[in-house]
């Protein structure tokens, strides 16, 4: 018996909250993604699991089993295709991510870090080439040095002087 409730007491009046049957509506927004990853990969794959099952020509198919696959590994050009494809996979693959992540640490050192004697770059991205003010004819750097405006495509330099002087 809990403390402070009477056997009985308020068992008829208390009502359990009524619980929401799930909607539907929901479902439809799956729908057509469903459908299109269906139709663009289900249906493709398991067709091709199919034909891989069969000897066909275009018009029948004589089921045969893992025939298909017992050939292709008893013949040894397309096993030593299969292994050098691999083989190319693996080590390019691997060059790519010891490569960039050199790469990576050597670009993110700074001037000053023993990482970065290789490269300098931290050297050629100071604050001095940072923008503070860009007008027609010449842009401002941070060191309040002025550089020339780039002519744009097709644009002479005079034909940008000349539309700020107008101004």
């Amino acid at each position: 018996m809990a403390i402070g409730v009477a056997e009985g007491v308020g068992a008829a009046t208390a009502t359990r909250p009524r619980r929401r049957r799930p909607s539907a509506y929901p479902w439809w927004f799956y729908a057509p993604a469903a459908v299109i990853f269906s139709v663009l990969f289900v249906v493709p794959t398991l067709a091709s699991f199919y034909f891989s099952l069969t000897r066909w020509t275009l018009f029948n198919a004589t089921f045969i089993g893992f025939g298909n696959f017992v050939q292709f590994f008893h013949d040894p050009f397309l096993v030593g295709g299969l292994v050098h494809t691999l083989i190319y996979a693996v080590l390019t693959s691997g060059a790519k991510v010891v490569l960039g992540l050199l790469l990576a640490v050597l670009l993110s050192a700074g001037a000053g870090e023993p990482r970065s004697r290789l490269l300098h770059v931290g050297d050629l991205f100071d604050d001095r080439w940072r923008l503070t003010g860009l007008t027609l004819t010449e842009a401002t750097l941070a060191d309040g040095t002025s550089v020339a405006r780039v002519p744009l495509f097709g644009e002479s330099a005079a034909a940008g002087t000349a539309g700020v002087a107008a101004q």
